[in-house]
């Protein structure tokens, strides 16, 4: 299916588009690229063979970029929290958010962005190599492997809802939503569409893991209040989720399987 290869190219193209917002929107730009990352990384999956140049490049740009995201991420964490709870506002620990260097509320440093541009440069560079996509059956089978992985990983959460047992529940619930995407289009933007349960889930574990991200910047500074407030919205977050997920996988693999034969 060549179809996966030009879609991995207008990704890649619409990344380097981007390079230039780094100067006006940098917190938005570079979440914008994390996501385009992301997207390829998901559609690569779907490849049989990905050349390991293309690999280090996608490893070292997913490294590069997280940082920065995750510190915007905290802030906004804590600014949603304290906007609904006011009194438990801390001056302190927002100087100290702020204060990261991986925070930019300006313009990037020169370094920076030659470092990012060179790195999406290599990775065009890399992506020339890609072989010949598989075809049809194989990419479906592939996607339905997702879908198990992800009903998978729900079933460990409710065993045992630890951080990385979410995360990992979040990546698989991503990794489908961008490949349902590649396969579906816009068509499934459409919130009663039955497969955009997969992107709503994916934006729910979202929440719930930046703020378990910023529940462990919160141990050092043993801000129970906080800490608490983030338990408890926690729990709300992970009920929702799986309601959500198991709207999605009581579909089931032969019903999963029909709707992905309805895909463009």
């Amino acid at each position: 299916m060549n179809q996966l290869n030009l879609c991995l190219r207008d990704l890649l193209s619409e990344a380097l588009n981007a390079l230039p917002d780094l100067d006006r929107q940098v917190a938005l730009t570079i979440h914008g690229l994390r996501k385009q990352t992301k997207f390829i990384r998901a559609l690569l999956l779907l490849h049989q063979a990905v050349p390991p140049e293309l690999k280090q490049c996608l490893k070292m740009l997913s490294a590069l970029l997280a940082p920065y995201r995750d510190a915007q991420v905290n802030l906004d964490t804590y600014k949603n929290l304290t906007d609904s709870s006011p009194s438990l506002q801390d001056a302190g620990l927002e100087i100290s958010l702020r204060s990261n260097p991986f925070f930019l509320d300006s313009a990037p440093t020169l370094s920076l962005k030659e470092n990012i541009e060179l790195q999406f440069t290599e990775l065009s560079l890399a992506m020339l190599q890609l072989p010949v996509a598989p075809g049809q059956k194989a990419i479906f089978d592939l996607i339905q492997g997702s879908y198990e992985s992800g009903s998978t990983a729900m079933h460990q959460v409710r065993q045992n809802s630890t951080m990385e047992d979410l995360h990992t529940w979040r990546k698989k619930t991503k990794r489908l939503w961008y490949q349902l995407r590649f396969l579906f289009g816009d068509l499934i933007d459409d919130l009663n569409h039955p497969l955009n349960l997969s992107d709503q889930l994916g934006q729910l574990l979202g929440e719930i893991h930046d703020s378990d991200v910023f529940d462990l910047l919160l141990a050092a500074r043993s801000n129970l209040n906080l800490h608490q407030l983030i338990n408890s919205r926690r729990s709300e977050l992970l009920l929702q989720a799986f309601d959500l997920g198991d709207r999605l996988y009581i579909q089931g693999q032969p019903a999963f399987s029909q709707l992905l034969q309805t895909a463009r």
